[in-house]
C-alpha cells in the first residue's frame, strides 16, 4: 500500500508540472549513485532536492523529487564538512574562509557571492555549481577539482590554483582571475571573455575551443610574470580583441585558433603550430615566430622587430611581405 501510494504521488507531482516532467526525468542520467538513491528512495522529512539532469541544458539541477520544482537545501558547514555531503548545498554568500571542503560532493550547489578566501576544494565534484560573484582574497584551492559546466562569472578570485582542474564548458565571463595557476586543466569550450588573467599559467592545459575574446593577458603589473600558455593545446580558440602582449605561446598548438584584432607585442609564439590560424592582430611589434609553423596562417599587420627565423610557410600563408622579404628573415617556405 505504501508504495502504490507514493507511486500515486509522484503521478500527481509530474501532472501538476508537466514542463518539468518534459525537461527532465527523475532517472535521465543521473550519475550511478545518484540513479540508486532515486530509484530506492525514502521518503523522508523535509524533502530534498537532488541533481538531475536537464537533457534541454544538458546540466545537472537541482530539483525536489516530490515537487520537481528547483531548490537547494539548507545546510550547516559544519556538518557539510564533517560528511561531505553537499549536493545542492545552499552555500550563497556564504563565509567559507579556510574551509576544508576537498573530496566534497557538491554537484549543482549555489556558491553565489560567497567569500573562498583560503578554502580548500581539491578534489571535490563541484559539477554544475553556481560561484556568480563569489570572492577570495587568495589561497583558494581548486586543485583536481571537477568544476565542468560550472558558472563561475564575474568572480574575484586573487591567485586561484587550478592545477590538473576540470573546466570544461565552464563560464568564466568578465572574471578577474590575476595570478590564477590553470596548469594542465582542461579548459575545453571554457568561456574566458573579457576576464582579466593577467600572469595566469596555463601551460599544459587543454583549451580546445575557448574562448578569450577581449581578454586581458598581459604580464601581472605587480608581479612583472607573463601569461604563460606554453605546451598548451588550443585548437580553434578565440582570442579576438585579447591584450595578450608579452605573453607566452612557445610550444603550443594554435591550430585555426583567432587573433583578429589582438595585442601581440612581444609575445612569444616560438615553436608554436598556428597553422590555419587567423593572425590579423593590432599589434605584432617584436614578436617571435621563430620556428613557428604558419602554414595556411594569416598575418596581415606590420611585423616591426619580429623573429621569424626557421619558422615555415606555404603557399597559403598571408604574409605582410614577399618570398624575398621572408627569405631573408630566414623563414623556410614548403611546398
Amino acid at each position: 500500500m505504501k508504495r502504490i501510494f507514493f507511486s500515486l504521488l509522484f503521478a500527481v507531482c509530474a501532472i501538476a508540472s508537466p514542463a518539468a516532467a518534459q525537461n527532465m526525468s527523475l532517472f535521465d542520467h543521473a550519475s550511478s549513485p545518484l540513479y540508486h538513491r532515486i530509484k530506492d528512495f525514502k521518503f523522508k522529512w523535509p524533502f530534498k532536492a537532488i541533481p538531475l539532469w536537464n537533457k534541454k541544458t544538458e546540466r545537472f539541477i537541482c530539483v525536489n523529487p516530490v515537487t520537481k520544482r528547483e531548490s537547494h537545501n539548507s545546510v550547516n558547514i559544519q556538518k557539510l564538512v564533517r560528511t561531505k555531503k553537499g549536493n545542492c548545498a545552499n552555500l550563497s554568500s556564504a563565509q567559507l574562509m579556510g574551509i576544508p571542503l576537498y573530496h566534497a560532493r557538491l554537484i549543482a550547489a549555489n556558491l553565489e557571492s560567497a567569500d573562498l578566501t583560503n578554502a580548500n576544494f581539491a578534489m571535490s565534484d563541484l559539477r554544475n555549481a553556481n560561484f556568480i560573484k563569489a570572492t577570495s582574497l587568495g589561497g583558494t584551492l581548486f586543485n583536481g577539482a571537477n568544476l565542468s559546466g560550472t558558472a563561475l562569472n564575474s568572480v574575484s578570485f586573487e591567485n586561484p590554483k587550478m592545477i590538473k582542474t576540470d573546466l570544461d564548458d565552464a563560464d568564466m565571463t568578465e572574471s578577474i582571475l590575476s595570478g590564477a595557476d590553470f596548469s594542465q586543466a582542461l579548459l575545453n569550450k571554457a568561456k574566458l571573455v573579457s576576464s582579466v588573467i593577467e600572469g595566469a599559467r596555463f601551460n599544459g592545459a587543454a583549451m580546445d575551443k575557448a574562448d578569450l575574446t577581449g581578454a586581458d593577458a598581459k604580464k601581472n603589473p605587480q608581479t612583472g610574470e607573463a601569461t604563460d600558455f606554453s605546451a598548451a593545446k588550443m585548437q580553434n580558440a578565440r582570442f579576438d580583441g585579447a591584450n595578450l602582449s608579452g605573453a607566452n605561446f612557445s610550444g603550443s598548438d594554435l591550430s585555426q585558433a583567432s587573433f583578429e584584432d589582438a595585442n601581440l607585442g612581444e609575445a612569444n609564439f616560438s615553436d608554436a603550430n598556428l597553422e590555419g590560424a587567423n593572425l590579423s592582430a593590432q599589434n605584432l611589434s617584436w614578436t617571435h615566430f621563430d620556428r613557428a609553423d604558419l602554414r595556411g596562417a594569416k598575418i596581415t599587420a606590420p611585423l616591426t622587430q619580429a623573429t621569424m627565423t626557421g619558422a615555415v610557410y606555404d603557399s597559403k600563408t598571408v604574409l605582410p611581405f614577399n618570398d624575398a622579404t621572408a627569405q631573408e628573415l630566414g623563414m623556410i617556405k614548403k611546398q
